[in-house]
């Protein structure tokens, strides 16, 4: 029997995340780890009852974006609990777009713990992940970022207005290419995903009066599932990705 393959998604246990931990658990022979911020939180909780196919299992993990040393102790864990030897694919989605406003009136504390969570938090996750990236044949790392942090486009009117999650998404775009330059043996980019219909995303709607986000979180993932597959080291490392295969300047 060939190896399973190995994926680690954060923020799995509710929007983006729990719809991309579905889709992998329903793929046969693959052993999917949920990395969460509370086990015991009842979303937490509820993911082992999700359906597996054949060969597939679940593992699992706690892994808090604001807790710096989460992720190399969860690494821990797979590796002496779980006999976890490789990973072939992470994608880092956790992530906090909590606040709406003009950037003359953002707070900085918002600026701060936005970035704890959407840019340092997905750089030392990759950070703790790459020892078993490099045990892979096909390694790929996948950062969820959004088109909200396109610096081309920083100036074009948003139905919403979040310059802690645009500048947090704009950081880490870089952080992604930067190490795409530098770590050669991996597929590393930052992947848009939609205006997607999750808490999060209905979250940024309602302020501004819409009832919902723009695309259906089951076509946004479909779509961002299907770029990570086809994704290679030679034509889409290092570049800025939409889910349904379109460009976005940086």
């Amino acid at each position: 029997m060939a190896q399973a393959t190995t994926v680690l998604i954060t923020g799995a246990n509710r929007g983006i995340g729990k719809v991309l931990l579905e889709t992998y658990l329903a793929r046969p022979n693959h052993t999917v780890i949920a990395a969460v911020r509370d086990p015991q939180h009842s979303t937490s909780q509820s993911l082992p009852s999700l359906s597996t196919a054949s060969g597939t299992k679940l593992v699992l993990v706690k892994i808090d974006s604001n807790i710096d040393t989460d992720a190399p102790l969860a690494i821990k864990t797979l590796t002496q609990d779980h006999k976890i030897t490789r990973l072939d694919l992470v994608i880092a989605n956790a992530g906090l777009c909590d606040w709406f406003g003009p950037t003359i009136s953002l707070p900085v504390e918002q600026l701060t713990k936005t970035f704890q969570v959407n840019t340092i938090a997905p750089l030392l996750l990759f950070q703790a992940t790459y020892p078993l990236l490099q045990k892979s044949s096909n390694p790929k790392f996948v950062f969820v970022s959004s088109s909200v942090g396109s610096v081309t486009n920083a100036h074009v009117k948003l139905p919403f207005n979040c310059a802690q999650y645009g500048a947090s998404k704009a950081a880490l775009n870089y952080l992604a290419r930067k190490l795409h330059s530098e770590v050669q043996d991996v597929t590393i980019f930052p992947a848009h995903p939609g205006w997607l219909n999750t808490e999060m995303g209905v979250g940024s709607a309602k302020p501004v009066g819409l009832e919902s986000a723009l695309t259906d979180v089951e076509e946004g993932v479909k779509g961002l599932v299907g770029q990570i597959d086809k994704a290679t080291r030679e034509e889409t490392s290092g570049e800025f990705v939409m889910y349904d295969g379109s460009v976005t300047p940086w």
